[in-house]
């Protein structure tokens, strides 16, 4: 692609990867559809955005070449071969509404693909405080609206089937749909494991952040026995119980069996390890 000044003829940042078919303008910002799945450096499924200054592309795109770009009444329409658009079903023709900006902040920033933790969303934009109908996480909706107020919407992220980063969407009757561009991602997070190891007088234990598997509140309740795993929150000596992931338990002989289990507080799940 390449644009024509009148004079001389200049590159449009680095432009697209494969076959442009149809472009379409808003006045100010150029749109491309054709078969390219990254734009400027950047994955743009399809579809994508000239801002003058650089490329963006539009959510997830569509699964399928574009023919044809429309803009019209402040709506931008895309036409070709596809059946999904953003993630959703759409039949060879889709709507773009880009939204309003999401304000300010996601926290966290990043969750594992099981899902079931707590994600904040801060900013402006986001409702009156008790309108937003739904949120959506790189195109996967959430399991419940915890909480909402006019700057900060708390929700419980959804399980995806895959990993990356995408735009944050709140949707609200007062302001339609709001968007915090490639504001989350989903990780693959290896299995949750109790770790142990034996030092001259003590045993250290590490283990990860439950909440990353979306499992209670981060508190753990760390229990030993010197013959058996402990099987229950109130069998055995319980050595440590917090937010923390690491514990070491001094005072050991050497030579002498340790056996350790883990829960995890509010959901009582169980890791063991001798």
């Amino acid at each position: 692609m390449a644009r024509w000044t009148g004079n001389d003829w200049t590159n449009v940042g680095t432009g697209l990867e494969d076959i442009a078919y149809a472009l379409a303008t808003d006045g100010t910002h150029l749109y491309a559809g054709g078969y390219f799945t990254n734009a400027g450096g950047r994955a743009a499924s399809r579809v994508a955005k000239w801002t003058g200054s650089a490329w963006t592309n539009l959510g997830l795109g569509v699964n399928g070449p574009v023919q044809n770009i429309l803009w019209t009444n402040g709506e931008l329409y895309v036409m070709g071969s596809f059946y999904e658009a953003g993630g959703i079903p759409a039949e060879q023709v889709a709507k773009w509404t880009d939204g309003r900006p999401a304000g300010t902040g996601v926290a966290p920033e990043t969750g594992s693909m099981q899902g079931g933790y707590r994600v904040t969303i801060s900013g402006t934009n986001l409702g009156v405080g008790a309108d937003v109908t739904n949120v959506v996480l790189c195109g996967v909706g959430v399991q419940e609206i915890v909480s909402q107020s006019v700057t900060q919407v708390v929700v419980v992220a959804g399980t995806s089937t895959k990993t990356g980063t995408g735009h944050v969407r709140v949707y609200s009757t007062s302001h339609g749909m709001t968007v915090r561009s490639n504001a989350f991602t989903y990780l693959d997070v290896p299995a949750f494991k109790l770790s142990a190891v034996a030092l001259t007088n003590s045993v250290m234990l590490r283990w990860p952040n439950p909440q990353t598997y979306g499992w209670g509140s981060g508190v753990v309740n760390l229990r030993y026995s010197a013959s058996e795993y402990p099987a229950t929150t109130n069998a055995g000596t319980g050595v440590y119980t917090g937010s923390g992931q690491v514990f070491e338990h001094t005072g050991r002989t050497p030579g002498q069996a340790c056996y350790y289990s883990l829960f995890v507080s509010d959901d009582g799940i169980l890791f063991e390890e001798p």
